[in-house]
C-alpha cells in the first residue's frame, strides 16, 4: 500500500512537498508525505503527579462544622454545591449531608469532618478554600475561590 502510494506521490511531483492535514482531521496524530508517509505522534502527557485539592478548610471551618454536625445527629457531612441565582450568576449552597456520598460526588475529609462536592460544582470550587468567619453582627461561611472572575456588588454570587 505504502509503495503504491509513494509512487503515486511521485508521478504527481507531491513527494517534496509536506502535506498539512486540514482542520476536520486534526487530532492526535497528523501525516506528513515526503518519499513515504511518516506519522508524528503527539508526546503522551505524563499521569498527574500531584493534584489540586478541590477543596480545603481552615480550622475555624472545621470547628464549625463540627458544631453544626453535633446538632445534627443524623447527618454524616455538608455538602457544598452551588446554583444559578444572584446578581452574578452563582451562588453557593450548603446542606446537610444525610444520605451519604451520593454517585458523582467528590469527598473530601479533614480533620475528621466530611465535605462532599456536588458533581455539578466540582469544576467551579477546584482549589477552593472554605473558611468562617464570625463577626458582631453575622456569622458565615466564606469561599476562597481562586477560579471566580467577579462577583456582585454584595458579594453573594459570582462568575467564572
Amino acid at each position: 500500500m505504502l509503495s503504491r502510494l509513494s509512487r503515486f506521490l511521485q508521478s504527481r511531483r507531491l513527494d517534496t512537498a509536506p502535506w498539512v492535514c486540514p482542520r476536520s482531521y486534526r487530532s492526535s496524530t497528523c501525516h506528513t508525505i515526503s518519499n513515504s508517509v511518516k506519522t508524528t505522534n503527539r508526546p503522551r502527557k505524563s499521569p498527574l503527579v500531584g493534584r489540586q485539592a478541590p477543596l480545603t478548610l481552615t480550622p475555624a471551618a472545621v470547628v464549625r462544622i463540627k458544631e453544626l454536625l453535633r446538632q445534627r445527629p443524623d447527618a454524616v457531612g455538608l455538602r457544598v454545591g452551588v446554583k444559578t441565582r444572584g446578581c452574578s450568576g452563582l451562588s453557593y449552597t450548603l446542606e446537610f449531608c444525610t444520605d451519604g456520598q451520593r454517585e458523582g460526588d467528590e469527598a473530601v475529609e479533614q480533620d475528621g469532618v466530611k465535605v462532599f462536592i456536588d458533581r455539578r460544582a466540582q469544576l467551579s470550587l477546584l482549589g477552593t478554600e472554605m473558611d468562617f468567619h464570625e463577626g458582631v453582627l453575622a456569622s458565615e461561611f466564606l469561599f476562597n475561590n481562586p477560579n471566580v472572575k467577579g462577583t456582585c456588588g454584595c458579594g453573594e454570587s459570582f462568575h467564572l
